[in-house]
Parts: structure tokens; C-alpha cells; sequence
């Protein structure tokens, strides 16, 4: 639960990102191609799922699971959006 999950194309670019439920389970809509999901939680390692080819009216399911960082090898950065000057 809590993971964000991004739909990451052969090329590397990632597509949006939504997060998992409770249960950890998600819906991630995705036009047709070959995908893989990238799912990253705070305190886990980032996992892949392997990649699926989707064709329009297709559906999958992947499965993961995310182990636990190892401690001290993450940390967390704060950006602050400035705002556009108004005149």
C-alpha cells in the first residue's frame, strides 16, 4: 500500500504514476505498447514488473513486491516550486 506505480516504456520514459490502495492493488490506464511498471515506496527498493505488450482493448496484471531498503540508503529531498512573480 502507499507505492507509486509508473508505467515505464522500452525506451525509458515514464508515463504518469498513480498510487496503490490498501491492498496495494492500482489501475493504471495505458495506451498500446509494450509497458513495464515501476513501482517505488519510501523505506523499499524500487521493483519492475516485466513487460507486457498491450493492445487496445487489452488488460494485465502484474504482481510485485517490494523489499525493504537496505537502512541509511535513502533519503528524501524537499523541492519548493517557486511562484511566477505577479505584477
Amino acid at each position: 500500500p502507499g507505492a507509486v506505480l509508473v508505467l515505464v516504456a522500452p525506451d525509458g520514459a515514464a508515463r504518469g504514476g498513480v498510487l496503490s490502495d490498501r491492498d496495494g492493488r492500482f489501475l493504471h490506464p495505458a495506451p498500446p505498447g509494450t509497458w513495464r511498471v515501476r513501482a517505488e515506496r519510501v523505506g523499499s527498493r524500487t521493483a519492475y514488473a516485466p513487460a507486457v505488450t498491450l493492445g487496445a482493448a487489452d488488460t494485465a496484471s502484474v504482481a510485485l513486491v517490494l523489499a525493504p531498503a537496505p537502512r541509511g540508503a535513502q533519503a528524501l529531498g524537499v523541492v519548493r516550486a517557486e511562484q511566477p512573480a505577479r505584477c
